[in-house]
């Protein structure tokens, strides 16, 4: 529709398809299908129509490189930001954080946070795994999400007394929260931004994560705070076991250093670098008429077809995910 509109169009990419649907699909036939089916659309799509493709690191646009129109020129990055004067430590009281130790019980012991989604692709049932794994701390989880009533489920059918639910909450309450904690732990391995690793960080509470490339462009001077994804569950949920307890007993070693890390990360930052590719798209746009006469043709042809294709795969999907569960 751009094309046909003379409009040129810039893509923002901020899901790492290949690593969603392995926390969905367990057949791997299935995975395999929905990703050439994203790699031929989604992908290569965004690709071929779009002046830019955009994200926050080069390792999340590195499944680009598989279409057949790639282009390397058309790859960008923009500097991933946060709000700093919502998540500044100074905006958080001695009072403040007493309240939540004492909210959440954990003034003798540590006290681990997680924020953002409640769902299977944020990696939650290792979490609960941590948690289980060290009955004497706290873990807080904020924020809700469609798995919200599986996951407090999970946790009363293990008897694990030690995860606290405190569902959604605002910038500042969330910036108390990741003051308050010894440390912040997000297991996920489909992040593109990870804007909660750098909102915690931002306060000087240090994240453990996993070792996947946009973390490690992103924090690669953070290297110990990496973990492994290679191993199998169990031994996956003891590493973080084990770094965790070295955290919660050396938490400030790393308060300072994070902060600073921190300082580039800004909404003005990434405004003004979103702001420039699009100013470099409108310049540079030359309406081409087999572009926009592709355009035509694929939409006349593809609207219809791909309605009707969704309410059947939506249909098997489905299915599929009960007969899962």
């Amino acid at each position: 529709y751009c094309h046909m509109t003379n409009t040129p169009m810039v893509s923002s990419h901020h899901v790492n398809l290949p690593e969603y649907n392995k926390k969905y699909i367990n057949n791997k036939n299935l995975q395999d299908l929905y990703l050439y089916l994203a790699k031929k659309t989604y992908y290569e799509d965004s690709m071929k129509y779009s002046e830019f493709v955009c994200g926050p690191t080069f390792s999340s646009l590195s499944y680009f490189s598989s279409v057949k129109s790639y282009d390397k020129e058309k790859m960008k990055t923009f500097s991933t930001g946060i709000n700093k004067e919502k998540f500044d430590k100074n905006n958080v009281s001695i009072e403040d954080i007493f309240e939540i130790r004492k909210e959440t019980d954990s003034h003798s012991c540590g006290l681990v946070c997680y924020a953002g989604r409640i769902s299977k692709e944020k990696g939650l049932d290792i979490f609960i795994g941590i948690a289980k794994n060290a009955p004497k701390h706290k873990f807080i989880i904020c924020g809700h999400g469609p798995e919200e009533e599986y996951y407090k489920k999970l946790c009363k059918e293990e008897s694990i007394n030690n995860v606290l639910f405190l569902g959604k909450k605002s910038q500042k309450e969330l910036c108390s929260y990741y003051s308050a904690s010894d440390v912040m732990i997000t297991p996920s391995t489909t992040e593109t931004f990870g804007f909660t690793v750098i909102e915690s960080m931002s306060v000087g509470t240090p994240v453990l994560m996993p070792d996947v490339p946009v973390f490690r462009e992103l924090h690669e001077d953070f290297q110990e705070l990496f973990v492994s994804h290679e191993q199998d569950s169990k031994d996956i949920i003891n590493q973080y076991t084990e770094k965790m307890l070295e955290l919660i007993s050396s938490k400030n070693k790393y308060s300072d250093r994070l902060i600073e890390h921190c300082k580039k990360y800004s909404w003005e930052q990434s405004a003004l670098d979103v702001e420039s590719m699009y100013r470099d798209a409108i310049e540079n746009y030359k309406p081409s008429v087999e572009k926009k006469a592709s355009s035509l043709v694929k939409f006349m042809w593809q609207v219809p077809v791909t309605k009707a294709m969704m309410k059947l795969t939506r249909a098997l999907f489905w299915r599929y995910i009960k007969n899962e569960e």
